[in-house]
């Protein structure tokens, strides 16, 4: 009979803002003064200030009674719980911020970082990750600040925030001792966006993965492969680690919005290279977890598996909206 012996917690689209994590009203979480204003066109004033208006900050501490939920489910599964974190790793694909400030990102640190996950006297909202089970990238909004400095990111969330557009293989082992590889990517475009006019549309949500960013991984990748990367990556087990791409934008964007759809073509939402990034790691039992677009979605390329996240605080504004995130369980066989 199949045992879990993992789960990782995968979560996307967080949108700190700068007020506080819980708020009595929803709509009460305002745009940054620090975010500059445009006269060029009421259309892309819309535009901008509903598409950098934080999520609903009171979601959070449903999030985290869902994962505690969850954790006893897991437990009741067969895995042994961790009061701690009770699993593996947790994952964060990028908008981590709504708008890169130092008070959102310190908001959003202390709210994954801070407090502790299981302990029923701590009234604090964080998940008290620890910093070994936490990997994170950036999105597209998370380099809004100035447009091309994610320094604030990084000095919070350590090195496993991978700089520009340099690819990071990340090792990590579970508390159990079973290797797991990580391809943490930034995927974000860095053109200038400011001044702010309807040009900077066409790239502030956009993505791109040079052929150059593929040679890199196809590189470091043969080095770990054949024991030639050495520091981290010694003794790995390559082929029996469990393998793992994080990045933002999707790998195929026509999956969720067809040609015609604003979000393909007035602000387009797709990243270029992920099919040449796909195809190179074709084989090798890397499963590709994305965020960005805000819907739950499972697909293939390249015979890789893809795994589109939700987004985990989504504001409501009338619509049908859906709060998600994924549980990935590993059995005994490494199936996940």
């Amino acid at each position: 009979m199949a045992r879990l012996v993992h789960a990782i917690a995968v979560i996307s689209d967080l949108h700190f803002g700068e007020a506080p994590d819980i708020n009595p009203a929803p709509y009460d979480l305002q745009i940054t003064s620090k975010i500059p204003r445009t006269r060029f066109s009421p259309l892309v004033d819309k535009i901008f200030v509903h598409g950098c208006r934080p999520h609903d900050g009171r979601i959070t501490s449903e999030l985290k009674r869902n994962l505690m939920r969850i954790a006893l489910q897991l437990n009741q599964e067969g895995l042994a719980l961790d009061l701690r974190m009770p699993f593996d790793f947790l994952l964060v694909l990028g908008d981590i911020t709504t708008f890169p400030t130092p008070t959102a990102v310190k908001n959003a640190h202390e709210f994954l970082c801070g407090g502790t996950f299981c302990d029923p006297f701590d009234d604090r909202l964080g998940l008290g990750t620890m910093s070994d089970r936490l990997l994170v990238v950036p999105g597209n909004h998370d380099k809004l600040a100035t447009g091309i400095d994610l320094k604030e990111l990084r000095a919070m969330f350590g090195p496993a925030v991978p700089e520009g557009s340099a690819p990071l293989f990340v090792r990590r082992q579970s508390p159990t001792g079973s290797d797991f590889l990580f391809l943490l990517m930034d995927s974000n475009t860095y053109h200038p966006i400011y001044p702010f006019t309807t040009q900077s549309l066409k790239h502030i949500a956009s993505g791109n993965i040079s052929q150059p960013t593929v040679d890199q991984v196809v590189d470091a990748l043969t080095k770990i492969k054949n024991g030639r990367a050495g520091g981290e990556f010694s003794g790995l087990k390559y082929h029996t680690a469990h393998k793992f791409v994080l990045l933002h934008h999707p790998v195929r964007l026509a999956e969720f919005y067809h040609p015609f759809h604003p979000y393909s073509w007035f602000v387009p939402h797709g990243c270029s290279g992920t099919q040449a990034l796909m195809s190179a790691l074709r084989g090798e039992g890397f499963i590709a977890l994305h965020g960005h677009v805000h819907k739950a979605w499972r697909h293939k390329s390249h015979h890789n598996h893809v795994v589109s996240v939700g987004s985990t605080t989504q504001f409501h504004d009338g619509h049908d909206l859906r709060n998600d995130f994924p549980i990935l369980k590993i059995i005994d066989s490494g199936e996940v």
